[in-house]
């Protein structure tokens, strides 16, 4: 089949990027043509470009500002030419199209994963994610591990779910709460999925990465949420952490790292410290010992009910907590996500 997959591909995001090509890698794998359609959300695009002219203006008043803002324009014209680059090298995308002209000509649309359902990333609601847009009569739609949470829920309201719902051949969403709460709108079948970043086997993970960081020994901290506006919070407690073993300690921000370099940072990481749940997920991948922590700010859920689907809650860690040692057994987190792994492939080979 010819089949299109609609998602954040479009933004300077790890996780996003990620999740994007392990579903696109594992469609190919079940022997379809596969395309990323290359929608530009309005909000994503404006936010994701390396130049915001309101921004500049705002800045030029205020002079440490200006500087701090001509470094980050730097550091996001580099970002950027690393996910041109990455797409380039392993997705094919379509062209750039908005909401009216989105690509009419696949079999199968595939809606996700990522929080394409969460009103807080498209700033508001975007009709695209919900199936909303021109497409050929025969074809089919479905999702796959969309992630959201209730709030968005709530602002999507009943009568749009439904009529969204309606829309969809097959529906899976990545939050068993999610699921849950849509089989209320709804008498069609919803199931729960692992994010696709878990589905692609470990190679398929080595074939992009690279051996930049095999002779270093670190701590590595991908701090996706700050703790009460700390931009250093999680950096001392790796820096504690990271001196009694004598390593140093990395960050993929400060690194200015590729999307690949990225994969690599956790392919050889001594320890992960983390408050992302792609972070979560990688260090998952590569069987890391981690310290994953929750900063109660209602944004936890999605790597806490993770750990706790696959026995591996001993890596999460409270604020405010010395990193501990875990007792989680990687052999027997293996076998349960191999588990649900077949599951969410499964519901690939159905569509």
């Amino acid at each position: 089949m010819e089949v299109g997959i609609l998602t954040f591909s479009r933004v300077h995001n790890y996780g996003a990027i990620l999740q994007c090509y392990a579903l696109y890698e594992s469609l190919k794998n079940l022997g379809h043509n596969v395309k990323i359609i290359e929608y530009k959300q309005p909000f994503l695009e404006a936010s994701s470009r390396p130049f915001i002219f309101k921004a500049f203006i705002n800045k030029l008043t205020h002079p440490r500002s200006f500087l701090r803002y001509i470094k980050q324009y730097k550091s996001r014209v580099i970002s950027e030419k690393q996910y041109n680059t990455f797409k380039s090298l392993y997705l094919d995308c379509t062209k750039p199209c908005d909401s009216k002209h989105i690509p009419p000509n696949f079999d199968l649309y595939i809606i996700g994963s990522d929080q394409v359902w969460g009103t807080n990333c498209t700033n508001g609601i975007d009709k695209v994610y919900l199936g909303f847009f021109k497409r050929k009569s025969n074809s089919k739609l479905a999702s796959y591990a969309i992630s959201s949470n209730l709030e968005s829920i709530n602002i999507l309201g009943a009568s749009l779910i439904q009529n969204s719902l309606a829309n969809f051949n097959h529906l899976s969403f990545r939050e068993s709460i999610i699921s849950e709460k849509l089989s209320t709108f709804t008498k069609k079948r919803i199931d729960t999925h692992l994010d696709p970043t878990l589905i692609v086997d470990k190679e398929t993970w080595m074939k992009i990465s690279n051996n930049k960081y095999a002779h270093r020994r670190y701590v590595l901290i991908y701090e996706a949420r700050l703790y009460n506006n700390d931009r250093n919070y999680l950096k001392r407690i790796a820096n504690d952490y990271a001196k009694q073993y004598d390593y140093e300690v990395l960050d993929p921000l400060s690194c200015k790292c590729s999307p690949s370099d990225f994969v690599s940072l956790f392919k050889y990481a001594h320890h992960i410290i983390t408050t992302s749940f792609h972070g979560t997920v990688f260090g998952l991948i590569f069987n890391k010992p981690m310290s994953v922590f929750c900063l109660n700010d209602g944004h936890d859920s999605r790597y806490v009910n993770l750990l706790n689907s696959i026995g591996a809650s001993d890596f999460l860690n409270n604020i405010g907590e010395p990193i501990k040692v875990s007792n989680v057994n990687y052999e027997i987190v293996n076998k349960k996500l191999e588990e649900l792994k077949n599951n969410s492939i499964e519901y690939l080979k159905s569509l």
